[in-house]
């Protein structure tokens, strides 16, 4: 190599860490809920109180005309609980959170002269993330077993910056592959297996790559996890055994609230909510502002789908709030359902969705809001079914 060739490459790699690297972790994100709707609360306080609804933990967003400041109402919205496959959507919104966050490193790193035609070219981006990120994802949970995402496992570079995640086959495979079956394909195919069928062997290959680390490091950031209270979303297991901590007990995961230790026959858990916490990940997703426009609209589209468009008339699959709705008397109409149920070893039922329904012709008067119900005992699908309905008809009351 000649002398300007040494040069250009000693001071070309000057170049590329000439910038601060992506920080690993988004900034809180801020949500305003108004909490003072009289009619919302006054609902929602009379739909919580009989008997086999009171124990339940709901809440529930009015985003009908997209407001700024949605009505939130709330019952047992701050009560930990184990909320089962529902975690996986906390999963997936990590990854959205990753992929967002190397697009942008390795868009600079190309704007500062790195090369990308030689073949392996992304492992310099995903070099400097490691060296940037790993004292800080240490940092973050000193006293648990450290991690890194495994970026080329997960995302695919494209020579121009941009990331995706890799995906191999249709959905028709995905469909084939079913709840049950082995994942097949690449990192994307396995979320959509994850999401819309909850196969549990493709969640943990959608999980584990991304290191508990950052994904609980990416929650307590965002605002989604408490770390005073020790409240919100958490998963510290990839629903393979894997966990954060190995052993019994669950010693990597959270506390639940008393009443749910005893009902669920767990103090911790790896896969902790609150009503809360889901609700305001699920209003940032479709408002639009989960990591951005973009990201939030192929989060929604990737969840299960209860109740598609009514041109087509087709229901999807792994829905609780679309069959409870589906089954009230009378059935009460929606257009799309797009949410996660949760359903874990001891068959409490838990379910989100971002709900839509078109009335008639005129977009002005489609109606459409967030509904969050977790902590249905097995012997309690009545109580579900009658809060998910209750919940419907509050929101239907404020837009008559």
């Amino acid at each position: 190599m000649g002398v300007l060739e040494v040069i250009e490459a000693i001071f070309g790699d000057l170049n590329l860490l000439s910038h601060t690297p992506v920080d690993p972790f988004p900034s809180a994100y801020s949500l305003t809920f108004d909490t003072s709707n009289a009619s919302l609360n006054t609902c929602q306080t009379t739909a919580s109180t009989p008997a086999a609804v009171k124990d339940l933990c709901g809440a529930e967003v009015d985003l009908t005309g997209n407001p700024a400041i949605p009505a939130y109402a709330g019952h047992n919205d701050n009560d930990m609980l184990y909320v089962g496959s529902m975690a996986k959507v906390f999963g997936m919104y990590v990854a959205f959170e990753l992929k967002s966050r190397v697009e942008k490193q390795a868009k600079n790193m190309i704007a500062n002269g790195l090369s990308t035609s030689t073949a392996g070219w992304e492992n310099k981006v995903y070099d400097e993330l490691k060296k940037a990120w790993k004292p800080k994802l240490d940092a973050k949970f000193p006293s648990l077993p450290s991690g890194m995402p495994d970026f080329a496992q997960i995302l695919k570079l494209s020579t121009t910056g941009d990331a995706s995640f890799p995906v191999q086959k249709t959905a028709a495979d995905i469909d084939r592959i079913g709840e049950n079956g082995t994942p097949e394909g690449a990192y994307g195919d396995w979320m959509k297996s994850m999401m819309r069928w909850s196969n549990n062997e493709a969640a943990g290959k959608c999980i584990f790559p991304l290191s508990y680390s950052y994904i609980n490091g990416v929650l307590d950031s965002a605002g989604f996890f408490d770390a005073s209270a020790k409240k919100g979303l958490w998963v510290s297991g990839d629903f393979r055994g894997n966990d954060w901590v190995k052993g019994p007990g669950n010693k990597g995961g959270q506390s639940l609230a008393s009443r749910f230790a005893s009902a669920q026959g767990r103090t911790k858990s790896n896969f902790t909510g609150t009503a809360f916490q889901v609700a305001r990940l699920l209003t940032l997703m479709a408002q639009g502002k989960l990591v951005d426009a973009t990201a939030s609209n192929d989060m929604i589209n990737t969840m299960s789908q209860g109740i598609l468009d009514s041109s087509t008339g087709k229901k999807g699959t792994n829905n609780f709030i679309a069959d409870a709705l589906a089954a009230a008397s009378p059935a009460r109409p929606v257009s799309q359902i797009n949410g996660k149920i949760g359903l874990g070893d001891d068959s409490f039922a838990h379910d989100c969705g971002i709900i839509r329904v078109d009335r008639g012709s005129d977009p002005s008067r489609t109606m459409r809001f967030v509904e969050v119900i977790l902590g249905a005992a097995p012997t309690n699908g009545a109580g579900f079914d009658q809060l998910t309905v209750s919940y419907y008809d509050c929101i239907t009351a404020l837009h008559p």
